[in-house]
């Protein structure tokens, strides 16, 4: 039993060339920051082609023909 003035133990402490316990998570934390920001740029590009598709359909539904750009050289003369 411990008596009531006695202070908890220390961890032992750690010797110069070795890193701390809590950067040994640093390479997970990363790993984390990029795949938390290719899904970003992800959910972006999918949005982005959404709403493109949204305004093509709308253009389309209204009865314009001149939705899509005209490419060169289908003159069709």
């Amino acid at each position: 039993m411990k008596s009531q003035g006695e202070p908890p133990p220390h961890p032992p402490l750690r010797e110069a060339g070795q890193p701390a316990a809590a950067s040994g998570n640093g390479r997970a934390t990363w790993a984390a920051l990029i795949v938390i920001v290719v899904v970003a740029a992800l959910l972006l590009w999918v949005s982005q082609a959404i709403v493109a598709h949204n305004r093509l359909q709308n253009c389309i539904d209204s009865g314009r023909r001149t939705c899509l750009p005209a490419e060169p050289g289908n003159g069709g003369s």
